[in-house]
């Protein structure tokens, strides 16, 4: 199984899709207004909690993009978070790749330069869901783009 994950400054989206690209797990976490280290913890054990639901081989994660005009603490959080994923998949012996925007966005809508929107309309459309978050969606596309090219 892979375990897609979408990171953001203070929300991430967690998707598991199995072999076939079907979906078995996603969730929002939303940690708006916890301290940077509580923050650090909570993602962790989220982590923990979701190796022990599904057998998780592989991890991947939107390579990072820094946006001209994000201010330095929000870009400092994306960073640590990412250094927890990074450190649970080496404690756990599980394969990680960071994947570029670009790359996601042309496996998805076959646009390299698609909109957000584009992108969730059409996660949708593959899964037939209603979601609208778009950090589910987010890491939906990053499990699915990570199991179509280990597939290539």
């Amino acid at each position: 199984m892979t375990l897609g994950i979408d990171i953001g400054s203070s929300n991430l989206g967690f998707a598991v899709l199995d072999k076939d690209k079907k979906i078995k797990y996603k969730e929002y976490l939303d940690l708006n207004g916890i301290n940077e280290l509580k923050s650090l913890y909570l993602i962790n054990l989220k982590l923990e909690e979701i190796k022990e639901n599904y057998n998780i081989k592989d991890v991947a994660l939107e390579h990072i993009f820094i946006y001209p005009g994000l201010k330095a603490g929000g870009t400092i959080k994306v960073v640590e978070a990412v250094g927890v994923v990074m450190l649970f998949c080496y404690n756990n012996n599980l394969d990680f790749k960071k994947i570029s925007i670009k790359t996601i966005k042309k496996q998805i809508t076959g646009n390299g330069n698609a909109k957000k929107a584009e992108i969730i309309d059409k996660i949708n459309q593959m899964y037939m869901l209603a979601e609208q978050n778009e950090h589910i969606c987010d890491a939906i596309s990053i499990a699915y783009t990570f199991i179509k090219l280990k597939e290539a």
